[in-house]
């Protein structure tokens, strides 16, 4: 009889400056440099973790209709994890009350300042 392995756990925790290069790299493995909107990088507020390392980050972004929303980019997570790390940013998002949450037109501006910063 085989042992199952406990699966481990995602933890979760806010982005600092520290952590952008590394959510950049990702951004830039799961998307086509060339057709996408390099805007769509969003202001990353959430990222995800196994094992000390980051596998997922969730970007804050302004939608067609100008409703502030997220996504969330990762590089071949499973489902269940994914499922869990949305979960938790929905929740996330609900409790926060900084105007970058709130205010698209200054959440546009943040998220540009974060990609020119960032040189895409």
């Amino acid at each position: 009889m085989k042992s199952q392995t406990p699966k481990e756990k995602l933890k979760f925790s806010e982005v600092f400056i520290s952590d952008i290069k590394i959510l950049k790299d990702i951004f830039n493995q799961v998307t086509d440099a060339n057709s996408v909107d390099q805007k769509s990088f969003g202001v990353p507020f959430l990222l995800a973790k196994k094992k000390d390392k980051i596998i997922a980050f969730a970007s804050l972004i302004v939608d067609k209709n100008n409703k502030i929303s997220f996504v969330v980019y990762h590089n071949g997570i499973h489902d269940d994890d994914k499922t869990d790390f949305n979960q938790y940013a929905s929740n996330f998002l609900k409790k926060k009350k900084e105007a970058t949450f709130n205010n698209a037109e200054l959440l546009i501006k943040n998220a540009a300042r974060i990609t020119q910063w960032l040189n895409f």
